[in-house]
């Protein structure tokens, strides 16, 4: 559980928590969000593939660390645009 924890929330706990450590993450969520995630090494993780969900208003968003090939996948809000 806690390495899920440190891979989601990059190792926020405790008072740092509650000090806005969870900014970045909030943002990836936004529909048309350009930030990019950091890797449980801590390598910035590079955006694959955008795939909407059908029927839906969200998208799921796969990245993928250059260091450590592992892969993240993240449901978004999609632009109601879109």
């Amino acid at each position: 559980m806690r390495d899920f924890l440190l891979e989601i929330f990059g190792g926020c706990f405790g008072s740092q928590f509650r000090r806005g450590c969870l900014s970045k993450f909030e943002r990836l969520l936004e529909a048309d969000s350009t930030e990019l995630p950091d890797c449980r090494c801590a390598a910035e993780m590079n955006l694959m593939a955008i795939v909407p969900v059908p029927g839906g208003d969200t998208e799921i968003r796969i990245f993928q660390c250059p260091d450590c090939s592992h892969e993240l996948r993240l449901t978004a809000w999609r632009n109601s645009g879109a």
